[in-house]
């Protein structure tokens, strides 16, 4: 079934995300001669930043789709402390729409900036989830985190993969065989209603969200996608892609379907499509599992190419807390 089109959206400019260059914590006191922990934390702030940066892009362009469908009142971009904070007072619940990214990037997270942010979604009546890099995190944070009963929640795997230079094949996936054939398409228009339903029933996001996915279509650099079982609609996806780049998000499988190959042929026409495109890298992000059961889309990336390039936790609220 297809919704009523949208109205034609008018165009915006959306400003990129540029951070300022990494900067140290504190220089090591002369005396005490250098940290040798340094390098490693320079490179960890420069990597997060261009990774981070496009996907907080592709959020403020999210955004700006909502603001436009529900009002500025309703969905809000904040850059405050080095951070931007994304907050809808229409949805509430910490996730996609209420976080804190790229905090500690810019410089380093302190204990008025944790407050300040805190004190942003209180006013709106929301819950943030803080998405953070936990090495950067110094003592009096994490000690300040703690007595406002903010807790480290799930960890997600943040990954890249360079694209090869025209010319060069791609490698092919180490994919499993599957016994089902799945056919994935890049849909358009009106056909963008299927792929948005399917990513809102998978996360369990009511239809506000699913207007906001489907009149992505509207934004430029957005893709959606539809990945076909039998002809029945079994998984989907979304991509964004901006200056060379192009970031993986929203992957999302039917219960029934899963198993079956359907996020890797989901992940294998993405691919494509970035490097018909003229795309130099790809990130995205996925939970990470355990040894022992690996997530299974995080296994299937890395099939693909895809390098961990570091670990992000989520920072939530316990229920009650001086955080909530």
């Amino acid at each position: 079934m297809l919704c009523t089109p949208h109205p034609a959206m008018p165009p915006r400019v959306i400003a990129p995300w540029s951070p300022a260059p990494p900067r140290l914590a504190t220089e090591p006191a002369a005396e005490e001669g250098p940290d040798p922990h340094l390098p490693a934390l320079a490179e960890l702030r420069a990597m997060a930043a261009e990774l981070e940066g496009l996907e907080c892009e592709a959020y403020r362009s999210l955004f700006e789709v909502a603001t436009w469908l529900f009002g500025r009142s309703a969905f809000e971009v904040i850059e405050l402390h080095g951070a931007t904070v994304f907050l809808s007072s229409l949805l509430r619940r910490p996730g996609v729409f209420n976080r804190v990214l790229g905090w500690g990037l810019h410089r380093p997270p302190g204990v008025g900036a944790l407050h300040a942010l805190r004190a942003c979604f209180e006013a709106a009546g929301c819950v943030p989830a803080y998405d953070l890099l936990p090495p950067l995190l110094g003592e009096d944070v994490s000690a300040s985190m703690r007595a406002l009963r903010i807790r480290k929640g799930a960890v997600a795997a943040v990954l890249h993969r360079a694209l090869p230079a025209d010319g060069e094949p791609l490698s092919p996936p180490r994919a499993r065989p599957s016994a089902q054939v799945v056919q994935v398409v890049a849909v358009q228009g009106e056909e963008t209603y299927a792929p948005a339903a399917l990513c809102a029933e998978v996360f369990a996001m009511p239809v506000t969200v699913r207007g906001i996915l489907e009149a992505l279509r509207e934004q430029p650099g957005w893709q959606h996608w539809l990945a076909l079982v039998d002809g029945e609609p079994a998984g989907a996806a979304l991509s964004f892609t901006r200056g060379g780049r192009c970031w993986f998000g929203w992957a999302a499988t039917r219960p029934q379907f899963r198993g079956q190959g359907v996020k890797g042929a989901l992940d294998d026409a993405r691919i494509a499509a970035a490097r018909a495109a003229g795309c130099r890298s790809i990130s995205t992000d996925t939970a990470t599992g355990t040894p022992a059961a690996p997530d299974p889309s995080l296994r299937s990336l890395t099939h693909r190419g895809f390098a961990p390039a570091y670990l992000r936790a989520t920072y939530l609220p316990l229920a009650g807390g001086a955080g909530s």
